[in-house]
C-alpha cells in the first residue's frame, strides 16, 4: 500500500479518536512527519537503469575489442581453414621470437568455447608423448597446459599422472584426473588428459634449458612409459618436448604481456575447473 493511502488512514483514525482539536493536529504532523522516509518509490526510475545496464554493456564490448586486438597483434595469421563448425584452424606466427623458438603455432580458435589454442607444433607421432599448448580464453590470461599421451597396440595402461625429473631432481609430479580414452584404427588404444599449470609450475618448466637432464614418465594402474628418444624411429619425443617447452614459454610470455591490461574485471586468470576441459583439445585436431 503507498504511504498517501497509508496517511489518510491514519489521519483518519485520528479524527474518529477521542483528541482534542490541538492533539489532533499534533497526531496527524507527527504521522505525516515518520512516514515521510519510507517513500515506497523505486530508489531511481526504471529507465535511468536501463541507461546503466546500456552504459555497462557498451564499456564490456570495447574492453573486449581492445582484449581481441592486442591479443591478435601479438602474431601472423596465415593459412586459416574454416570447416563450418565454429572452429578456425591457422598458423600463428609469432613476431621477433629468438633463434632457438618455433615461431609458428599450430592454432585454432574455437568459437562456441570462447577460447584460442597455440600448439608448440603439430601433434605428436611417437606413441608416448606430452603435448604443449597454451589456451586463451576470452578476454582472460592465457593458461599453460601439458597433455600427456599414450598409445599401444591393444592395450592401455590406465593413464594416472605425469612426473619429470630435472637433473635428477622431481619437479613435476601432476595427477591426471578425468582421462580420454579410445580406440584409434580398430586396435590401437589412446589415452591422454589435459593437466593446465598453476604459475609456480610454470616457473618450473623454465628449468628445461636445452642442456638440461630431463626425464618423463607416463605412470598408470598396470604399469609406467617413459618418454624414450630409442623406443622407435623416427621424432625423438624427449627432445621435441624440450623444444616445444621453451616455444610454449614464449607463446604464453607474449600474450600475457600484450592482455594483461585488457583483462575484464573479475574474470578468472584461466580455465580453472577440469570439468571445462574434456574437449579443449584433441590429439587429433589438426
Amino acid at each position: 500500500m503507498g504511504n498517501v493511502a497509508l496517511r489518510f488512514r491514519l489521519i483518519f483514525k485520528a479524527a474518529v479518536m477521542k483528541f482534542t482539536h490541538p492533539q489532533r493536529i499534533a497526531y496527524c504532523l507527527f504521522c505525516s512527519l515518520a512516514l515521510t522516509g519510507c517513500d515506497d518509490r523505486p530508489a531511481a526510475p526504471a529507465k535511468e537503469k536501463r541507461a546503466s545496464i546500456a552504459v555497462q554493456s557498451a564499456q564490456k564490448n570495447v574492453s573486449g575489442e581492445r582484449w581481441k586486438a592486442a591479443l591478435i597483434a601479438t602474431y601472423a595469421e596465415s593459412s586459416t581453414s574454416d570447416r563450418n563448425t565454429g572452429v578456425k584452424r591457422f598458423f600463428a606466427t609469432f613476431r621477433r621470437a629468438p633463434g632457438n623458438i618455433a615461431p609458428t603455432s599450430f592454432a585454432l580458435r574455437d568459437a562456441f568455447r570462447k577460447v584460442w589454442i597455440f600448439h608448440a607444433g603439430p601433434p605428436p607421432k611417437s606413441n608416448t608423448s606430452v603435448y604443449v599448448y597454451v589456451s586463451v580464453p576470452d578476454q582472460g590470461q592465457p593458461v599453460f597446459f601439458l597433455q600427456p599421451i599414450y598409445r599401444a597396440e591393444g592395450e592401455f595402461i590406465l593413464l594416472k599422472k605425469v612426473s619429470m625429473l630435472v637433473d635428477g631432481e622431481l619437479v613435476l609430479d601432476l595427477d591426471c584426473g578425468k582421462v580420454r580414452r579410445e580406440v584409434v584404427r580398430h586396435t590401437i588404444a589412446m589415452e591422454y588428459c589435459d593437466l593446465p599449470l598453476s604459475a609456480a609450475q610454470v616457473e618450473t618448466m623454465r628449468a628445461l634449458k636445452p642442456d638440461a637432464k630431463v626425464l618423463v614418465r607416463l605412470t598408470g594402474k598396470d604399469g609406467y612409459v617413459h618418454l624414450d628418444p630409442l623406443a622407435e624411429p623416427g621424432e625423438d619425443p624427449l627432445a621435441r618436448f624440450k623444444r616445444d617447452v621453451q616455444s610454449a614459454l614464449y607463446y604464453f610470455d607474449v600474450i600475457s604481456a600484450a592482455v594483461e591490461p585488457h583483462v575484464a574485471a573479475g574474470q578468472p586468470a584461466g580455465v580453472q575447473s577440469r570439468d571445462m576441459l574434456d574437449s579443449l583439445v584433441m590429439p587429433n585436431e589438426w
